[in-house]
């Protein structure tokens, strides 16, 4: 039932679903306290309708009923009440990396035995006041540019903007494996970093990205003669420099061979 939520939480809900069916767990009330929410959002659910109510009323008051559905954790609310999941509920909005960093948490979530199993990713919406916040900062392409979604180093911030949902089932291997499931991959290690040089000049760093790549694979176990496929989702500007640098300067001599496949 996706009556009575906002665009974002519908789309989280239905990937949701779609991530538990696919992995063939049934959430009963005999285990729905083991089965936590991870969400991850950049922008996060739109605020407008609520503060049109707000502005259009002789006291400014504030819309109590549409305020729950505005803050940013109110999106794994709306999938853990419509899926019955009773476990772990966390929201992580660090940027435009929420999905990553949301896996990540989800795995010292399930690591610390914090729960069972854990439906994790990242959702968000463009709405309008996103969208022309980002015009008026002059961080939107315009044009034949915009059509042509590609690696433009020349370009210090503009981005093409998206929506959607993506979410993934996370639980240990012997709980998998006891039940039978289709493991579909194995999460080995992560790294996190940061670049802190600038706020609001590009930054052009990649200490920050090195040491999370580094960290992973020391996580891992894995060497990089052992990396035959690396994912991940460009912006369309320069930052995206860094991660090719990153992924030439690990793999050596085997850089161009491996394929980079994006997932924006």
């Amino acid at each position: 039932d996706l009556s009575g939520m906002n665009h974002l939480s519908r789309m989280a809900v239905a990937a949701s679903s779609r991530a538990l069916r696919d992995a063939g767990l049934r959430v009963r009330p005999s285990n729905a306290y083991d089965v936590g929410v991870v969400m991850g959002a950049c922008c996060g659910p739109s605020e407008m309708s609520h503060m049109d109510n707000v502005f259009t009323t002789e006291n400014y008051q504030a819309d109590s009923a549409g305020f729950s559905s505005i803050t940013a954790n109110s999106t794994a609310g709306y999938v853990s009440a419509r899926l019955c999941l009773k476990g772990t509920n966390m929201t992580l909005s660090p940027g435009p990396d929420a999905g990553l960093q949301s896996l990540a948490y989800a795995y010292e979530m399930l690591f610390a035995g914090r729960a069972k199993a854990i439906v994790t990713g990242a959702a968000d919406e463009v709405y309008t006041q996103t969208y022309e916040n980002y015009d008026r900062f002059g961080y939107l392409y315009r044009d034949d540019a915009e059509q042509s979604y590609r690696l433009h180093p020349d370009q210090d911030r503009h981005r093409v903007l998206g929506e959607g949902a993506a979410m993934l089932v996370l639980e240990p291997q012997s709980a998998a494996e006891a039940r039978g499931a289709s493991i579909l991959a194995e999460v080995l290690g992560y790294g996190m970093g940061m670049d802190g040089e600038h706020f609001v000049e590009p930054n052009a760093s990649r200490d920050g990205l090195r040491h999370a790549a580094q960290t992973a694979l020391e996580r891992a176990g894995v060497g990089t003669d052992e990396i035959d496929l690396v994912v991940w989702a460009p912006m369309g500007n320069r930052a995206d420099l860094k991660v090719v640098d990153i992924v030439n300067e690990a793999l050596g001599d085997r850089a161009g061979t491996v394929p980079l496949v994006t997932t924006t």
